[in-house]
């Protein structure tokens, strides 16, 4: 299930505490360039579609109970979430 920036994120609250603790810690293009790679250019709202969807495929690996998943790269990817939404209420 994909998630778009109007659905709320219903995550476990330990992964939601531990990106909101990692924010700001890190330069936005830093961040967005280690999670996305070379998806880290174009509009704000491209950039958030595909960070979401990004997230939404460690959720299901960790949903799925799979050997594998990565947690660190779960919490990176939210505070990417996080840092481009509060970008986007900026603008």
């Amino acid at each position: 299930m994909s998630c778009t920036p109007l659905t709320p994120l219903r995550r476990p609250k330990i992964l939601i505490q531990a990106a909101r603790a990692g924010l700001g810690k890190t330069c936005p293009d830093t961040l967005l360039k280690r999670v996305l790679g070379s998806g880290a250019t174009g509009t704000l709202d491209r950039q958030l579609h595909a960070i979401l969807e990004k997230e939404s495929e460690f959720e299901a690996h960790r949903k799925s109970d799979r050997p594998g998943y990565n947690v660190a790269g779960h919490v990176q990817c939210l505070i990417a979430v996080f840092t481009l939404a509060q970008a986007k209420n900026a603008a």
